[in-house]
């Protein structure tokens, strides 16, 4: 049998006394009168009767709380992060129009060549095309291994 009161609902210690009534009593309940945690013998964190926990029992139902209620709700709190991102968004942005990808990387490259000098071209594109070999020789070495172990086995 459980505890009547909502909030509890613990399991009731069923006792027969000496007269042989049957005597329902809520430990719960009994440790919450006497200002104690319900899962520890440490004193409550709010003297008010509601108070169930101490600080730090209350702690840990509160994450676990928030852990199954997240667990259940999955698609919904999904769905309020999307909005919060997209208000988020809009709000950086400020009223200017949304721009895709290739006129950002447009506009970009404009910036750049206006406001970068010839030889910081040259430089930028000889880095580049350094670190392209270097990636094509990687891939070669990697592609030459594999087909070594393939081999192997």
């Amino acid at each position: 049998m459980r505890c009547e009161k909502v909030r509890c609902r613990a399991t009731l210690d069923i006792i027969i006394d000496r007269l042989g009534r049957t005597i329902a009593r809520c430990p719960a309940c009994a440790r919450r009168k006497a200002g104690l945690c319900v899962q520890c013998n440490a004193p409550r964190w709010s003297k008010h009767s509601w108070g169930k926990y101490c600080e730090s029992c209350a702690k840990m139902a509160s994450k676990s709380a928030v852990a199954k209620y997240q667990a259940n709700n999955v698609e919904m709190l999904r769905e309020k992060a999307r909005l919060r991102m997209a208000k988020r968004r809009i709000r950086a942005r400020q009223g200017r129009p949304v721009v895709s990808g290739k006129e950002r990387a447009a506009t970009m490259n404009r910036w750049l060549s206006q406001n970068t000098t010839p030889a910081q071209r040259s430089a930028v594109s000889s880095n580049a095309s350094k670190t392209r070999w270097k990636k094509f020789y990687q891939r070669q070495m990697l592609r030459k291994l594999r087909e070594q172990q393939e081999r192997k086995s």
